[in-house]
C-alpha cells in the first residue's frame, strides 16, 4: 500500500538534488558484488573518464565515493584511520558548473592571458575543496591533527609569495586560499569595466593540486598510501581549451593524486593536452568507462539494479512496509478480449470487417468479381483475426514475387489456416512467429485502438536503455497516473492504462529534455522522427519487409559530414543506441555500424519495444534522413518505402500513382 504523493518520489530522482545522507541511503551497487570493482575502482591511481548519457548515474556514483559520503559510512566507527586505510582513497567532489567557466574568455583579453588566469583559479578552486576535506578529516584522525602545524608550513611553501599572516592550522590555510580566490574573482569580474587583467599569480601549475596531497602523505604515516582523488563532474561545462588544461593535469598527475572526470557522451570536446598538442592515451594515461553501455550490456545485472533502485526509492518514500514484491504492481490487467484470440479486442467492440476485406478493393481490375469473392472466402478466418492477417500477408508475398495464379495461391493458403496455430512447419505459423506483434498492432489500429504492449516491470526497465534516471522518471509518471485513476496511491496493482500513459508522458519528457537546446537539438529530433516514420510505414504496411523493425545499419563510406555528425549527436543524447556488434556486410566483408531507436521513444510512434529486424540503409538513404533539413530527398525515400510495402508492391503502378504517405502515416510525438 502506497499513499503518499508521487511528487515525493520525483524529488528522489536527480542526484544533484539529493543530500549526502540521501546519496548514501539510496545507494544501490551497480554490480552484483558489494564493490563496484572491476567496473569502478575508487582507489586506483589511474585517471578515469566516466562517460554516460544524461541520467546514467554518473553524479550519484562520483558523489557516493566522495569524502562527505565516505564520512557517513565512518560515523559508526571510532577508528576513522582504520576505515580510511581500508578504503585506500579520499574523494574530493566538485562540479565544473560551479566554476562558471564561461567567465574566463573574451572581454577584450587574449586567450593566452585567460589560460594563465584560469589555471591559477583552478589551483585555488581545487585546493580549497581539498583543504575543506583535510580540515574535517583532522578532527577524526589524531595523527593528522598532531602533525597539523608542520603540514600547514610545508603547504604554504607551495606559494611563490609570503602571506601577511602565516597560517598555523588547516582552517586558517583554507581561509587564506579562499581569500586569494575571492581576490581573483573580483579581478575577473571587473575586467569587463576596466579592460585590464593583472592578477597576482603566485603559484605554478599543479603546485597546490599535487603539492598539498604530497605533503600530507609524506608527513602523516597513516595517510601514506592513500589516493587523493579529485572527482570533477559535469566536465561538459568546460570549453575545449579549458579541457585541454584539465587533460594535461590527467596526463601529468603526480602521486598520490588522480582524477575521476564525469561527462555526458558529448561532453569530451577534446582529448588534446597542452603538452605539444598530444592527445591523452586511453589505457595508459587514463581509463574510459561508458556507464550506460556497461548497464545495457549487462542486462541481468541492470534489471536487478533497477528493481533494487525502485525498491529503495519506494521504501524511502512510503516506508518499508509499503513494499512487498514489485512484480505485484505490474501484473496483467483485465481487458475486453476476443475469446478465441485473446491478444485482440472483441470484434463486436468496434469494426466488424476482418483483414481480408481489403482484398476486395485491391484486386478490382486485377481479377474478376467471382475470383475476388473466391479469394476473399479462402483468406477469411473468423476464428482468429491474426491468422486471417497472416493469410493476407502470405497472399501479398506471392503476388509481390510475380505469381499470377491468384486462385491457386488462395487455395494453398486456405489449406494452411486450420493448423496455423499448431503446426510449426506451417508457413502461416512461421509468419505469426515473426510478424505476430506487427499484425496485432495493425488489427488494433483498424479498430481505432492502440496496441498496448504488456509493459511488465522487466519491459519498462529495458525501455530505460541503461539510464537509471529515465527508469525512475517512467515510474514517477506511472505512479502519477495510477494516483489520478484511484484518487490515492493505494496500489494492489497498476492498471495497463496507467502504465501506458505514464510511459508516453515519460517519452515526451525524454524527447524535450535530452536534446541540446538550439538548432542542433531540433535537427536531432527531426532526423530521429524521420527514422521512426520509416519504421512506422513498414509496420503498418500491407507487407512489412522486416518484423519488429526499430534498428538500421549503414555503411561508413558515402556518408556526408552532416550525417556523421547528426548520427553521433543522436547517439550521444541516447535517441539512437549504437549496438556494439554492428552488422556484418558479407559483400564488402566489413562490419556496418548498427543503430537502434531508443525503446522509450518507440512508444510514441506505436512501434515495438522488442528489436528483431534491421533495415540495411544505403549511404544515400542515410544522407536523405540525416544529411539535410530539406524534405525533398527524404520524401522520395518515404515514397519508395511505401511503394515497396503497399499494394500493388510496384507492379502495375506508374510514378503518378505514388501515394501520399504523409497523409496515411501522419503522426506526432505521442499524440
Amino acid at each position: 500500500m502506497i499513499a503518499r504523493s508521487h511528487d515525493d518520489l520525483e524529488r528522489l530522482g536527480k542526484a544533484n538534488d539529493l543530500t549526502d545522507e540521501q546519496i548514501q541511503g539510496l545507494w544501490v551497487p551497480i554490480s552484483d558484488s558489494r564493490s563496484e570493482s572491476p567496473f569502478f575502482k575508487p582507489a586506483s591511481p589511474m585517471a578515469t573518464i566516466l562517460l554516460g548519457g544524461k541520467g546514467s548515474g554518473k553524479t550519484h556514483l562520483l558523489r557516493y565515493y566522495s569524502f562527505p559520503v565516505q564520512a557517513l559510512r565512518y560515523t559508526d566507527s571510532s577508528d576513522w584511520t582504520r576505515k580510511l586505510v581500508q578504503d585506500g582513497y579520499i574523494g574530493i567532489y566538485t562540479r565544473a558548473g560551479g566554476l562558471e567557466a564561461s567567465r574566463f574568455s573574451g572581454k577584450g583579453v587574449s586567450q593566452e592571458k585567460w589560460l594563465e588566469v584560469f589555471t591559477y583559479y583552478v589551483e585555488l578552486w581545487l585546493a580549497q575543496r581539498l583543504l575543506n576535506v583535510v580540515t574535517r578529516l583532522a578532527g577524526h584522525v589524531p595523527e593528522l591533527r598532531a602533525r597539523e602545524r608542520t603540514v600547514v608550513q610545508r603547504c604554504i611553501q607551495q606559494f611563490d609569495t609570503d602571506t601577511e599572516c602565516v597560517p598555523c592550522s588547516f582552517e586558517s590555510l583554507a581561509a587564506e586560499v579562499q581569500r586569494r580566490r575571492r581576490d581573483l574573482d573580483s579581478e575577473v569580474s571587473e575586467v569587463v569595466f576596466s579592460n585590464r587583467l593583472r592578477p597576482q599569480i603566485d603559484c605554478g601549475r599543479g603546485s597546490l593540486i599535487f603539492g598539498i596531497p604530497q605533503v600530507v602523505s609524506d608527513q602523516v604515516p597513516s595517510c601514506n598510501g592513500l589516493t587523493f582523488c579529485f572527482h570533477i563532474d559535469e566536465y561538459e561545462n568546460f570549453t575545449s581549451w579549458q579541457q585541454e588544461y584539465f587533460n594535461t593535469l590527467l596526463r601529468e598527475r603526480q602521486p598520490p593524486v588522480t582524477f575521476r572526470v564525469g561527462a555526458r557522451l558529448y561532453g569530451m570536446k577534446t582529448y588534446t593536452t597542452l603538452s605539444d598538442n598530444e592527445e591523452l592515451k586511453d589505457g595508459s594515461e587514463y581509463d574510459k568507462l561508458r556507464l550506460d553501455n556497461f548497464l545495457r550490456q549487462n542486462a541481468k545485472s541492470y534489471k536487478h539494479f533497477a528493481k533494487e533502485l525502485l525498491h529503495r526509492r519506494i521504501s524511502t518514500w512510503a516506508g518499508e512496509r509499503a513494499v512487498r514484491d514489485l512484480e505485484d504492481y505490474f501484473r496483467h490487467s483485465a481487458r475486453s478480449v476476443d475469446p478465441v484470440d485473446p491478444t485482440l479486442p472483441s470484434r463486436t467492440s468496434s469494426l466488424r470487417e476482418g483483414p481480408a476485406h481489403v482484398i476486395r478493393r485491391n484486386l478490382k481490375g486485377v481479377a474478376t468479381d467471382f475470383d475476388i469473392e473466391t479469394i476473399f472466402s479462402s483468406l477469411s478466418y473468423r476464428r482468429s483475426a491474426v491468422v486471417e492477417r497472416a493469410a493476407v500477408y502470405a497472399f501479398y508475398q506471392e503476388y509481390a514475387r510475380g505469381r499470377s495464379d491468384l486462385l491457386q495461391i488462395a487455395r494453398e493458403i486456405e489449406r494452411m489456416k486450420l493448423s496455423a496455430l499448431s503446426d510449426r512447419r506451417n508457413h502461416l505459423n512461421k509468419l505469426l512467429l515473426h510478424f505476430g506483434d506487427d499484425f496485432r498492432a495493425q488489427l488494433f489500429r483498424t479498430r481505432r485502438q492502440r496496441f498496448i504492449p504488456t509493459l511488465s516491470l522487466d519491459a519498462i526497465i529495458t525501455m530505460s536503455e541503461g539510464l537509471p534516471r529515465v527508469f525512475l522518471t517512467i515510474m514517477k509518471h506511472i505512479f502519477s497516473w495510477a494516483e489520478f485513476e484511484r484518487g490515492t496511491l493505494v496500489l494492489p496493482e497498476i492498471s495497463l492504462v496507467a502504465r501506458r500513459r505514464g510511459v508516453l508522458e515519460a517519452a515526451r519528457w525524454f524527447q524535450h529534455d535530452m536534446p541540446q537546446a538550439g538548432s542542433e537539438g531540433e535537427a536531432i529530433v527531426m532526423c530521429v522522427s524521420r527514422v521512426a516514420e520509416l519504421f512506422r510505414i513498414n509496420r503498418y504496411s500491407d507487407k512489412p519487409t522486416e518484423c519488429s523493425l526499430i534498428a538500421f545499419s549503414t555503411p561508413i563510406e558515402g556518408l556526408s559530414d552532416v550525417s556523421r555528425s547528426r548520427l553521433r549527436e543522436s547517439e550521444h543524447r541516447s535517441f539512437l543506441i549504437r549496438l556494439p556488434s554492428g552488422e556484418r556486410d558479407r559483400s564488402l566483408k566489413q562490419v556496418r555500424p548498427k543503430y537502434q531507436l531508443n525503446k522509450l521513444l518507440c512508444t510514441m510512434f506505436d512501434l515495438p519495444i522488442a528489436r528483431r529486424g534491421t533495415a540495411r540503409l544505403k549511404a544515400d538513404d542515410v544522407n536523405a534522413i540525416f544529411g539535410t533539413d530539406d524534405d525533398v530527398g527524404y520524401r522520395a525515400l518515404r515514397r519508395r518505402w511505401s511503394s515497396r510495402r503497399n499494394w500493388p508492391f510496384g507492379r502495375h503502378q506508374s510514378a503518378s500513382d505514388d501515394i501520399d504517405e504523409k497523409a496515411q502515416t501522419h503522426f506526432d510525438w505521442g499524440l
